[in-house]
């Protein structure tokens, strides 16, 4: 599996690992699959997520949730930016460090891998995508992919 970037990358200003599940292409809230754990939220978190899944965690934990799916206060008009981060639309996954500063990434379910890069930000984003079902596909975001 890849590491987290280290600082800002593409669409990002520091170091975060941007996990996303989509059901049927759809982008769904991460924390119906992650167990709970340990974990602290940053600064602008509405902490309004609770975990009820299975899966472990694709960082080290104990975790830091610097921005949950959904309207979350970076995506809100109004919260970082006067119209929203993502132009009003929710953000599609969960970002989050490790406290321990731990770069590693773990896949929390089996699965055929896929890398690539899309653009964001005026650059290119790499990602890796976990194929895991015919329905469920994970992606992780600002990951070295080499």
């Amino acid at each position: 599996m890849p590491k987290i970037i280290s600082g800002k990358s593409p669409c990002s200003t520091g170091t975060h690992l941007h996990f996303e599940v989509r059901d049927n292409k759809l982008a769904v809230n991460p924390a119906e699959y992650l167990s709970q754990v340990p974990l602290r939220w940053g600064i602008g978190s509405l902490q309004e997520t609770s975990f009820s899944g299975s899966w472990p965690w694709p960082v080290t934990v104990p975790a830091v949730i610097t921005q949950e799916f959904g309207m979350s206060w970076f995506a809100r008009p109004g919260g970082y930016s006067l119209q929203g981060s993502y132009g009003g639309k929710p953000h599609t996954g969960l970002d989050m460090v490790s406290e321990v500063g731990d770069l590693q990434v773990f896949a929390p379910s089996a699965g055929t891998l896929y890398s690539g890069k899309i653009s964001c930000g005026g650059g290119k984003l790499s990602y890796v995508h976990l194929k895991v079902s015919s329905k469920i596909s994970i992606y992780f975001l600002h990951v070295n992919t080499q």
